[in-house]
């Protein structure tokens, strides 16, 4: 378990990626937040990897109200000069965070089934980020249930459409 603190800055070099195999705990406050963001003393879109969380990463857990209770959660961070955030049949917490000028899929959650959690992208500002080949936010779901609410995704620039969400459910 990585557990970071509110207020730190995860500065991240050219061409790396952060990978999470365990669990990944980041809170924030409102006016404290974790930011992960590029080395470069000159930031651009696309400047480190993506921040992926792969199938032996600890799902987010709901307690019976629908609220966090446990494993990986990004709750008021800001992830941005990045590729975005991937899960590959993984369900993390995304809460209150930031993605901005990121480049490719900001948000890229894939699943085939190896995973049961819930996946849940809420309260979310998504802005200012770019893929000149697909979509800003895509999510492929084929065994798991999916809550995507109240975000705010706006002045994105991508090939196709801002968002697609595709479930097989």
């Amino acid at each position: 378990t990585l557990t970071i603190e509110a207020g730190v800055t995860i500065n991240v070099n050219a061409d790396k990626s952060i990978y999470v195999s365990g669990t990944l705990i980041a809170i924030g406050t409102s006016s404290s937040k974790i930011t992960f963001t590029s080395s470069q003393s000159s930031k651009a879109a696309g400047d480190w990897g993506p921040l992926t969380f792969y199938d032996s990463s600890v799902d987010a857990s709901f307690d019976g109200n629908g609220d966090y209770s446990s494993g990986s959660i990004l709750k008021y961070c800001i992830i941005e000069y990045g590729r975005g955030v991937t899960m590959t049949d993984a369900t993390p917490f995304l809460y209150y965070s930031t993605l901005r000028y990121n480049n490719y899929r900001v948000i890229n959650a894939t699943k085939s089934g190896s995973s049961s959690g819930t996946l849940k992208i809420k309260n979310c500002d998504i802005h200012g980020n770019s893929d000149d080949e697909l979509m800003v936010l895509y999510v492929e779901n084929s065994n798991s249930n999916t809550e995507i609410s109240y975000n705010n995704i706006y002045n994105n620039t991508s090939e196709y459409d801002n968002y697609l969400i595709h479930s097989s459910n």
